[in-house]
């Protein structure tokens, strides 16, 4: 579990120092709070089940019923996708490019079905929020912990 959620920055002339907060790092941030804000709201209206939604999203639900049946769709598309390859590969490890506040690694961990190694890669500004947003959970921070310790 080592890298919940890993910031990979290439160092060069041409990209960002560390720090910088570029316009596509604020882009994605503000992408990854409307997106959290949906899939809280769909969760909060039982379009789908995740009790870690409210934990990894501050501001208020928001979205229609139209998004939130697409947030059903996906919500559901992963979940699946992610449990056929863990019971197919059960030692295997996940990598979530573009990760968001998104809840998987969570969900998995609470019905035993955790991965060897679950890996999360975004934005430092995502990544720093989601840190954040841990750190002031006890639940997401027991059910890494226990991740860790089960590795």
């Amino acid at each position: 579990f080592g890298a919940l959620c890993a910031s990979i920055s290439k160092q060069s002339a041409a990209t960002p120092r560390i720090g910088h907060r570029s316009s596509a790092s604020i882009m994605s941030m503000q992408i990854a709070i409307s997106t959290a804000r949906a899939k809280r709201a769909a969760a909060e209206k039982g379009y789908v089940v995740d009790p870690f939604a409210s934990q990894l999203c501050e501001a208020e639900p928001a979205g229609d019923p139209l998004l939130h049946r697409g947030y059903y769709a996906r919500h559901r598309a992963v979940d699946l996708a992610l449990r056929a390859f863990l019971r197919e590969f059960p030692a295997g490890q996940i990598v979530a490019l573009g990760c968001g506040l998104d809840s998987s690694f969570w969900r998995l961990s609470a019905t035993g079905a955790a991965p060897a190694a679950y890996f999360e890669v975004d934005s430092e500004l995502v990544v720093a929020e989601k840190q954040r947003l841990i750190r002031l959970s006890p639940a997401l921070l027991a059910a890494a912990g226990a991740a860790a310790g089960a590795a």
